[in-house]
């Protein structure tokens, strides 16, 4: 029979009475009689230093009728050893997502929310909204460079960033559960990331997010390139085609690896290709984009 360290200090501190508690405790290394909480009844310590509640949060993002108020959090590989991050704007369902092939630390999160934050319009950084995970320890400098307001979940609550948990179950088919994530090219995320942006959504009256987030926008001016990825200049206006162009097809063209050496399509690859709305024309080679950096 096995015993859980819990049940032997009740024992000895609960169930133990007058002589026979004092033989006991003596054993002990503290020589305690008494087990004391480390912390006090309703006490919680933060994980995350300077934390901003959700219950902060400006009401206007609850309408989803403003755009620039986004969810974030992170989805998963085997082991919790990899991740990709994920941001979905609440209004209109637009996806980004942040390449992290090495770590999933606090510094490698907030440099991907920098870059990715920068390149777009002001009108569209106003909050983001994530959960207490320890990768948001930076959260400072991300508020600092992007001019973001980020506030925190309650612990244990999902709902709180409905959008993006229901974003994260689509991106699985993608990125299935129990598998390395730190080997998908860039290329491949910004592919992923077109195909979930132009899909048709009932919500919209069958308008993808990017076509209904283009409409948000006011005053459309023709916006600068920020294909850079050292400098992304900010840009106002309403296209989003300049830096987050549609994508029919996976990149036809790899960084590191040439089309000849992708992996073949199969298992739970094939299921998300033929599910998504592009996928038969993607099916044309048989191939899927390389994992590799």
């Amino acid at each position: 029979m096995w015993v859980s360290h819990e049940t032997i200090y009740q024992s000895l501190y609960v169930q133990g009475r007058g002589a026979l508690r004092r033989d006991l405790t003596v054993c002990l290394r503290t020589g305690r009689t008494l087990r004391r909480p480390r912390r006090r009844p309703g006490e919680r310590r933060e994980r995350i230093k300077d934390m901003v509640n959700i219950a902060e949060r400006p009401p206007e993002v609850d309408d989803r009728q403003v755009p620039g108020h986004w969810e974030g959090d992170l989805i998963v590989g085997a082991n919790n050893g990899s991740a990709i991050g994920t941001l979905v704007e609440r209004s209109s369902g637009f996806v980004i997502l942040l390449h992290l092939p090495d770590s999933h630390g606090a510094t490698q999160v907030a440099d991907q929310m920098i870059t990715q934050m920068s390149r777009l319009p002001d009108l569209l950084r106003k909050t983001v909204t994530w959960d207490q995970g320890i990768e948001m320890s930076d959260h400072a400098r991300i508020s600092l460079a992007t001019d973001l307001d980020i506030y925190f979940c309650d612990p244990h609550s999902p709902w709180q960033r409905g959008s993006n948990e229901n974003t994260n179950g689509l991106l699985r088919q993608y990125f299935p559960k129990g598998t390395d994530l730190s080997g998908y090219h860039p290329d491949y995320l910004d592919y992923v990331a077109a195909q979930l942006n132009d899909r048709p959504r009932k919500r919209h009256n069958w308008q993808t997010p990017r076509e209904v987030l283009t409409t948000l926008l006011d005053n459309p001016t023709p916006p600068n390139c920020c294909h850079h990825h050292l400098n992304p200049p900010h840009f106002g206006g309403a296209s989003l085609n300049s830096c987050w162009p549609p994508v029919d097809s996976p990149p036809s063209d790899a960084k590191s690896t040439p089309w000849s050496s992708w992996e073949p399509l199969r298992g739970a690859f094939a299921i998300s290709w033929h599910l998504s709305p592009h996928g038969p024309a993607a099916l044309s080679d048989g191939r899927v984009p390389p994992r590799s950096r």
